[in-house]
C-alpha cells in the first residue's frame, strides 16, 4: 500500500485563532497535512493545523497513528510512505525506519550537500546530452530534449542519526540543468 502526505492550503477569512500566514501564498489560513492512499487517491486522514510549517514531531505523531491502524487491520501488507521534502524530517524518518515492511521515500531539495554529490552525476549527464545532441545533428535528426542520469549515494544530513539512501536524478535539458533528490529507507 503507498500513502502519500501532501500538505495542502485552506485560506481563511478574517483572522482566526490558529490561521497564520501560509508559506505557500503569502495569504491567512490552514495547512492541512493529508495522507492518500497513492493509487486509488482515496483520503486517509487528515490533520488541520495552523498555516506554518509543521514541526517534525507533529508529523511523525500524524504517521504513527495512521500506520498502526493500518497494521492492525493489514499486518503483513508493505508500506511505502511518499512525501515531498516537507515531510523529510528526521522525526518523520525515525518513526518509519524501524517499522516491520513500512518503507519510505521523500523528496529533497537540493542542498550544498546533495549538489556536491550530483556534480559528478551531472557532468555525466552532460557529456551524454552533449554527445546524443551532435550525433543527432549528424545525422539530421532533432536533438534529444534532455538526459538523464540516476546514481545512488549514502549521505547524513546533520540532523539525521544515521545515513539513508539518497538517489539524484541528473538531468540535463536545453533549458538548463535539472538535478532533483530523494531520500529512501
Amino acid at each position: 500500500m503507498v500513502l502519500d502526505l501532501e500538505p495542502s492550503e485552506d485560506p481563511t477569512p478574517g483572522q482566526p485563532d490558529v490561521s497564520c500566514s501560509t508559506p505557500y501564498s503569502q495569504s491567512d489560513g490552514y495547512v492541512p497535512l493529508c495522507m492518500f492512499e497513492g493509487t486509488s487517491h482515496a483520503l486517509v486522514t487528515a490533520c488541520l493545523r495552523p498555516g506554518k510549517r509543521p514541526p517534525g514531531a507533529e508529523n511523525a505523531m500524524m504517521v504513527v497513528r495512521r500506520l498502526s491502524y493500518l497494521r492492525r487491520h493489514w499486518p503483513s501488507t508493505p508500506l511505502l510512505v511518499r512525501g515531498d521534502r516537507h515531510c523529510a524530517t528526521p522525526e518523520v524518518m525515525e518513526v518509519i525506519a524501524p517499522r516491520r515492511l513500512t518503507d519510505f521515500v521523500f523528496g529533497l531539495g537540493g542542498h550544498p550537500v546533495l549538489l556536491r554529490h550530483a556534480a559528478p552525476v551531472m557532468q555525466e549527464a552532460h557529456g551524454l546530452f552533449q554527445q546524443r545532441t551532435a550525433l543527432a545533428h549528424a545525422s539530421g535528426e532533432q536533438p534529444p530534449p534532455s538526459r538523464r542520469v540516476y546514481e545512488d549515494f549514502f549521505s547524513a544530513a546533520a540532523s539525521w542519526a544515521q545515513a539513508w539512501r539518497g538517489i539524484v536524478t541528473a538531468a540535463v535539458m536545453a533549458a538548463g540543468d535539472h538535478p532533483r533528490f530523494v531520500v529512501t529507507s
